[in-house]
């Protein structure tokens, strides 16, 4: 019992409040993207292929600035610095450019590149949770520390010619499978006090969106999907039930995961 509302409690706050990001890496089925994703270790460590990253903040008054450094040879050099910003995360490497996020705000999370040859560094879009990158396109989802849909936009990797191709996205991971995006449409009762969510996909130019699973309306929430399952927790009766969905079937079966397995899902998720 004490479990079932542990987990609970996590969810909740993951779905309403948001994270800023706990790790980084790219789903695994994503075949279209050659971008290289980065994978968080420990200690504001990010792994990205063969290169290692890590952030640091150092706190001046209310005047903080965050860096980054790369190992090379054995020893940490830096890279760039942001100041008044309240932390980096490394996001993905694409060709000569580095994909990051800064915090100059709890309530913001702007996306930057940064390019290694030149060290020049380049807003790419603001408000931004997740990326991903194929063939020549940058997806990202929006960034907001409150109960509400973000959008979703596509655009050239360099943010431009953007798209705006939903207004009603989760804040949760998107992912690519074949030649689609998938990710949760997300909508809100008027009071924003419920939410609901399904899983859909579009062609990877934004159009043509098609609908995979049924609706999951809270208090239940998503915890992981693929292009042929869905995985999602309910409460019942102060326990967490958790259920998997086939989405060509569309039949469910009641599943018993670990809390370490629960606890992955969320964190490879959100």
């Amino acid at each position: 019992m004490k479990k079932s509302g542990k987990i609970f409690r996590r969810l909740t706050v993951l779905l309403f409040t948001g994270l800023l990001s706990i790790t980084f890496s790219a789903p695994r089925e994503a075949s279209a993207a050659s971008a290289k994703y980065a994978a968080y270790s420990e200690n504001n460590i990010y792994k990205v292929g063969k290169h290692r990253y890590k952030a640091s903040v150092k706190n001046q008054g209310s005047r903080p600035k965050a860096m980054l450094y790369r190992k090379k040879k054995g020893k940490w050099k830096k890279l760039l610095t942001h100041q008044n910003t309240y932390g980096i995360t490394v996001k993905a490497e694409y060709g000569k450019w580095l994909y990051y996020s800064v915090y100059p705000y709890d309530s913001d999370q702007h996306l930057y590149r940064f390019n290694l040859k030149t060290k020049k560094k380049y807003l790419v879009r603001r408000n931004v949770r997740h990326m991903l990158i194929s063939g020549n396109r940058l997806y990202t989802n929006g960034f907001a520390t409150d109960a509400r849909s973000v959008p979703i936009y596509v655009s050239r990797t360099n943010g431009k010619k953007a798209k705006c191709i939903t207004k009603k996205a989760n804040q949760a991971r998107m992912k690519i499978y074949g030649k689609r995006l998938y990710y949760l449409e997300c909508t809100y009762n008027r009071q924003h006090t419920k939410s609901t969510d399904r899983l859909v996909s579009r062609k990877l130019n934004g159009k043509g969106r098609k609908v995979h699973s049924k609706k999951i309306k809270s208090p239940s929430s998503v915890l992981s999907f693929s292009s042929r399952s869905l995985v999602y927790a309910k409460p019942v009766s102060g326990t967490m039930r958790y259920y998997r969905i086939n989405l060509k079937t569309k039949k469910q079966k009641r599943i018993y995961p670990s809390a370490r397995r629960v606890d992955q899902w969320i964190r490879n998720f959100y």
